[in-house]
């Protein structure tokens, strides 16, 4: 693939772009890539075009046009003696016409394949809240606090990207030419599966996967593994922290760590950094704790029908003392 073009299919895969484009989202983001890659604008442009659903479409082609091209192939093609006759040139003029209309018909084709994927739906939630999502594959989501979910459809895939948080149980599909992918897409991994049950969580520096049952595979992880894809099996949580490049396995009870499914949190194999992380994803509620806590780890569950009582029995836990200074904002001193 030519660097312009990868770039072009990295800049669309990149799930800040749309929501920047139709509401004007994650400006500081773009804001400093453009700062950054001054040298590739005009290729954020034709990504942004896209977006938009602009079609790159055959025009006529004026007659002016076809006649520099053919002058153009006229002087390489014409033999040396510099004889051309009423009929070869009309074979130059024509051919020159021919190519354009090729050339163009080559960008609608490589238009119309990228628009063969289609976004079926899109699903968002407020903080604090869940949301059970059946989609149109049957697949089940329960899509957690703060969180947003895209649901795309192809030939031989299916695709959501994600921000937030959210639980599946992937159906299986049988297509004539075999079974056909789910994909969850993240900024830094692809969790492929084919019928499977599990957690993915993101946040702006973590990704994290939890397995109950099937099998996963984790891709794009070459540059930070040396491998082509990382498998999971069930009861293993994944973190990959991309400010580190580094990835973390344990084994878990995956069942009861994705109880938030149901308005409890288990408390157990998070360290309290992860629940600072999961209240400020899932409930845009900040933490506060004393240097030196955010290592330790808990047992036990919380209810999360009450985020106030949850996060005071959080605090008891830690013999800390919880005061609420806004309605985002708690010290646990």
């Amino acid at each position: 693939m030519e660097p312009n073009n990868h770039l072009l299919e990295s800049l669309l895969k990149n799930f800040r772009l749309k929501p920047w484009v139709e509401e004007g989202e994650h400006e500081a983001y773009w804001s400093s890539w453009m700062e950054e890659h001054p040298e590739d604008l005009e290729i954020l442009e034709d990504a942004r075009a896209m977006i938009r659903g602009l079609p790159v479409h055959v025009d006529e082609i004026p007659g002016q046009e076809i006649d520099q091209s053919f002058d153009e192939l006229s002087r390489k093609l014409a033999p040396s003696r510099k004889v051309k006759t009423l009929y070869s040139a009309g074979i130059y003029r024509y051919a020159a016409a021919i190519i354009l209309i090729l050339i163009g018909i080559f960008l609608w084709n490589r238009y119309d394949s990228h628009q063969a994927e289609i976004m079926i739906l899109t699903e968002h939630t407020l903080p604090g809240e869940l949301k059970q999502i059946d989609l149109p594959d049957s697949t089940k989501v329960v899509l957690n606090g703060n969180s947003v979910l895209e649901y795309f459809d192809a030939k031989d895939e299916r695709r959501v990207e994600l921000q937030g948080e959210a639980h599946f149980q992937v159906r299986k599909i049988q297509e004539e030419s075999g079974p056909k992918r789910f994909v969850v897409r993240t900024p830094d991994l692809d969790v492929a599966v084919l019928g499977t049950t599990f957690s993915v969580s993101v946040d702006s520096i973590w990704t994290t996967i939890v397995l109950e049952e099937g099998k996963v595979a984790l891709r794009n992880v070459v540059a930070h593994t040396g491998q082509t894809e990382l498998i999971m099996k069930p009861g293993e949580k994944v973190i990959y922290n991309s400010a580190e490049g580094s990835f973390s396995r344990q084994e878990i009870d995956a069942v009861g760590y994705n109880s938030w499914t149901a308005h409890k949190l288990s408390l157990r194999n998070r360290s309290v950094e992860e629940l600072i992380r999961w209240f400020s994803t899932t409930h845009a509620i900040t933490l506060r704790v004393p240097e030196g806590y955010s290592e330790r780890e808990l047992t036990g569950s919380v209810n999360m029908e009450n985020t106030d009582t949850a996060i005071k029995m959080i605090s008891m836990a830690l013999g800390l003392e919880p005061v609420k200074l806004n309605e985002t904002t708690w010290d646990l001193k």
